[in-house]
């Protein structure tokens, strides 16, 4: 019985996941501690960090950088 409602409602799920629009370009995520992005990483109170750069040495209009990094972690607890 419970094949009866597991098996369509996975078939909608892959149908519906195929037909999703791929990202036109691929991303770059960034994770890490404060040396990779000191406070806000907006660099309030002269803080920053290298992953806040990035965008300078990478063209921007073929790849995305999105910095998840967070300042106060360690790797270890990231």
């Amino acid at each position: 019985m419970k094949f009866k409602i597991i098996i369509p409602l996975l078939l909608a799920v892959f149908l519906g996941v195929s037909f999703q629009k791929l990202q036109d370009k691929p991303v770059l995520y960034i994770i890490g501690d404060s040396t990779v992005q000191n406070g806000s990483g907006k660099g309030s109170d002269s803080l920053w960090g290298w992953g806040s750069f990035m965008d300078l040495y990478l063209n921007s209009n073929k790849i995305e950088i999105q910095n998840h990094a967070k300042g106060g972690r360690s790797s270890r607890t990231f």
